[in-house]
């Protein structure tokens, strides 16, 4: 499945021991699906623009 056709991008943040929902920048979309480095260990929070 993946993510709906109408979102084409992401801002991305992210939660963990060193960061509290900070921003680590916009990812495209692609056929449904997101591409991007995380952090292990983190909750990630996907807002679409």
């Amino acid at each position: 499945k993946g993510l709906p056709d109408t979102v084409s991008k992401v801002k991305v943040y992210v939660t963990n021991t060193t960061k509290g929902m900070e921003s680590t920048g916009e990812v495209e979309i692609k056929d449904g699906t997101a591409v991007a480095n995380l952090p292990e260990m983190s909750f990630v929070t996907l807002i679409s623009l």
